[in-house]
């Protein structure tokens, strides 16, 4: 009778593992077919963009967004044309560079001008969500466990603390 109990056990587990295996892969083909809208639509998207887009909403979509909140991202994405995401992207380069600038000098994160800069991070960061603050907290937790995830820009965990002590 154990026995038989094992093998249900193992077989639910596999059942399982595999039903999520199949939404993983109904959530990439939903973003391939998003993705190839946005083009199709004249907006253009880079190689790259696409595949930080894709990568990252792939591996972390079901754990950290849900569909409404990816929907809510894409739908700002969208609403630019390329040259005004490049200009934020420039932006948000340049003002993280000068975080760090400051934090490699020592400068204390409640210093007024890392606050200030922290602050102009986390606008543009922050912009894409709608003043939406499930979304904001979601893209916090993200960003926090996932210091390595393609969108980054150069940020790693230790300087995404730093900012946040910032904001704090």
């Amino acid at each position: 009778m154990a026995d038989k109990e094992n093998t249900v056990s193992v077989i639910e587990t596999q059942i399982k593992r595999i039903k999520k295996d199949i939404q993983v892969q109904q959530s990439l083909l939903f973003e391939l077919e998003s993705a190839l809208q946005t083009i199709r639509s004249n907006k253009i998207i880079s190689v790259e963009e696409l595949t930080k887009l894709l990568g990252a909403m792939k591996i972390y979509q079901e754990k950290y967004f849900t569909k409404e909140q990816l929907d809510l991202m894409r739908n700002y994405y969208k609403q630019y044309d390329e040259q005004t995401l490049k200009e934020a992207e420039q932006e948000f380069i340049m003002i993280l560079e000068k975080i760090r600038s400051e934090k490699d000098k020592g400068t204390s994160p409640s210093s007024s001008k890392v606050q200030a800069l922290a602050k102009k991070w986390g606008d543009i960061v922050y912009s894409f969500t709608g003043n939406n603050q499930d979304l904001k907290k979601q893209t916090e937790k993200f960003h926090a466990e996932t210091p390595d995830n393609g969108l980054q820009f150069g940020m790693d965990a230790e300087l995404y603390k730093y900012i946040q002590k910032a904001l704090d």
